[in-house]
């Protein structure tokens, strides 16, 4: 069964911690055939079967808002 993994929208990062090492920081790949997956940044380990769930908070879009200015917004 797929691992259900919230991802933020901006920065690429998953939230929840690795299978493996357990640590906590992921971060959004993509593969040859587009599924997406998540990377371990600590341990490099990939999960490939998950259901991803793009999520949006206050920190994407301060950093759109930095990028794109009134723009982002919309």
């Amino acid at each position: 069964m797929a691992e259900k993994v919230r991802i933020h929208k901006v920065s690429g990062l998953a939230e929840g911690p690795c299978g493996k090492c357990g640590k906590g920081q992921r971060g959004v790949v993509m593969f040859e055939d587009l599924s997406l997956g998540v990377q371990c940044v600590e341990c490099g380990h990939v999960d490939k079967d998950i259901d991803a769930e793009f999520v949006e908070d206050a920190a994407d879009r301060d950093a759109l808002e930095g990028m794109f200015g009134d723009e982002a917004q919309g």
